[in-house]
């Protein structure tokens, strides 16, 4: 089972948006429960959470179907 880098990679471009979207505009507009500082850092954490996770996904799929095929 090869995984699909697109569909994947489509999936996290939208994740990342609604996440920075909420981050940045609704809790900070709603009720100022996100401080500047806390706000930067989950911009910059969130991002490289979905790409480590896309990372791993692709490492563990491609790596056990080469070990299968031999």
């Amino acid at each position: 089972m090869e995984i699909d880098l697109t569909k994947y990679g489509y999936f996290f471009i939208f994740w990342y948006t609604i996440s920075l979207a909420v981050c940045y505009f609704l809790i900070d507009k709603k009720r100022g429960l996100v401080k500047p500082m806390l706000k930067s850092a989950l911009g910059v954490f969130i991002p490289y959470i979905g790409i480590f996770y896309l990372y791993f996904l692709y490492r563990k799929y491609n790596v056990r179907n080469r070990q299968q095929s031999f």
